[in-house]
């Protein structure tokens, strides 16, 4: 979803719920004396946000500085919103390449709102009669043969290639830094260490996840430095081949504009 579309939306909810019955709560008017609540027992209070040129939202506060980072660059809203998506997929708790994406970008110039629809398909040989044979009367919950082919990548380019101002490797940039390194937040850490059961599951999670294995608490301490390799490895492939496609169309539009120049020799006879 584009950050315009984003604040847009969020202002409509912020909107409805406020003209929501609030009960037996008293909205204040200018002028009340204002009321603390006891911030152990009172509601939580999410203001609306404002903005004059850009406005970077997200639920992870990482992910929204990225779209900051990209903003100053000069990006546009799909920039920083593919910025953010790709730095929320360092955070496991969050998304990952591996999963899918929907995006609604709102076109200023046309007033049209376009839909991304970046989920993953299942793969062709995943049939009922494949899994009946292997057992199953449905689809298994977890693992590889309950996967779809991931999307989220795909949204992430296509969202670019479209609609962005950047190359991929300025909006990637903040991922891959990521990736290479970051200290890790508590909230992330309490999430791998309550499911620290599952990550054990797979060969080659426990060695990136559980940098404690052994220990009573196996997650990483919050401010650790989380370090993702394969995935840093992951996006700069990625900017890699956008780099090498560059090359090659430039290297193609010289070949056809020096055969434009160059006389036919046929024609001389």
């Amino acid at each position: 979803m584009s950050l315009r579309a984003s604040s847009r939306l969020l202002t409509l909810f912020i909107a409805l719920f406020l003209a929501a019955p609030l009960g037996a709560q008293r909205v204040a008017r200018p002028g009340d004396a204002r009321q603390y609540a006891d911030p152990r027992t009172g509601p939580t209070e999410k203001p609306p946000l404002h903005a004059r040129h850009w406005l970077a939202i997200t639920g992870k506060p990482l992910s929204a500085t990225a779209g900051a980072q990209i903003f100053a660059k000069g990006g546009n809203a799909i920039d920083a919103a593919a910025a953010m998506l790709a730095a929320g997929c360092t955070m496991w708790d969050t998304l990952s390449c591996g999963g899918e994406t929907q995006a609604l970008i709102y076109d200023p110039h046309t007033g049209k709102v376009i839909g991304i629809d970046a989920l993953g398909v299942a793969p062709t040989g995943a049939t009922a009669e494949f899994y009946r044979g292997k057992g199953y009367k449905f689809p298994p919950e977890y693992g590889p043969l309950a996967a779809v082919t991931p999307g989220t990548v795909g949204g992430l380019l296509t969202m670019l290639a479209e609609y962005g101002k950047l190359s991929l490797a300025q909006v990637l940039a903040p991922a891959i830094q990521m990736a290479d390194g970051y200290p890790i937040e508590a909230q992330l850490t309490n999430t791998i260490e309550r499911d620290k059961k599952w990550i054990k599951q797979w060969k080659y999670s426990p060695q990136i996840m559980l940098t404690h294995l052994g220990s009573t608490r196996e997650a990483p301490d919050p401010g650790e430095i989380f370090v993702q390799k394969d995935l840093a490895a992951t996006w700069r492939k990625l900017v890699e081949a956008e780099q090498q496609a560059v090359r090659a169309g430039n290297t193609d539009r010289r070949n056809r504009s020096r055969d434009q120049r160059t006389p036919d020799s046929s024609s001389d006879k």
